[in-house]
C-alpha cells in the first residue's frame, strides 16, 4: 500500500469519491489534455479569435484519444515503471479504448466541420 493511499483506507463516502476521480483523472491523462485545451484557449485568446471553442475542444479530444491509445498499446514499460497505470490500462481496457476511439473521433469531425477538409 502506498503512502498516498493510507489516508483513504476504511474511508468511505465522498473522500473515497473524491479520490478515485482524482486518480483516474491522473492515470487517464485527463489533466494533460485539460492543460492543452487551456494553452489553445491561452493561445486563441492571444490572437483574437472569436470562435475559440472548437479549436479548444479538438486540442482536448485529440490528446486525450493519444494519451489513452498510447497507454493501451505500449504498456510493457510501465509494467515495470508504473505497475498502478498498468493495471489501471488492463483493468478498465475496454472503456477505455472506447473513449479513446470516441475522442478522435469526436476530434476529426470537429475539424472537419471548421473547414478543413473541403475541396
Amino acid at each position: 500500500m502506498t503512502l498516498e493511499t493510507m489516508v483513504f483506507k476504511g474511508k468511505s463516502g465522498w473522500h473515497k469519491a473524491i479520490y478515485t476521480f482524482l486518480r483516474a483523472a491522473l492515470l487517464s491523462n485527463l489533466y494533460v489534455s485539460l492543460g492543452a485545451a487551456g494553452l489553445c484557449y491561452a493561445a486563441t485568446r492571444l490572437q483574437s479569435v472569436s470562435e475559440f471553442t472548437p479549436f479548444v475542444l479538438i486540442a482536448f479530444l485529440y490528446v486525450q484519444s493519444m494519451h489513452i491509445l498510447n497507454h493501451l498499446t505500449g504498456s510493457k514499460a510501465d509494467r515495470f515503471n508504473e505497475p498502478d497505470r498498468a493495471r489501471f490500462y488492463h483493468d478498465l481496457r475496454v472503456p477505455l479504448t472506447v473513449i479513446a476511439l470516441a475522442s478522435g473521433a469526436a476530434g476529426l469531425v470537429i475539424a472537419y466541420r471548421q473547414g478543413g477538409c473541403r475541396s
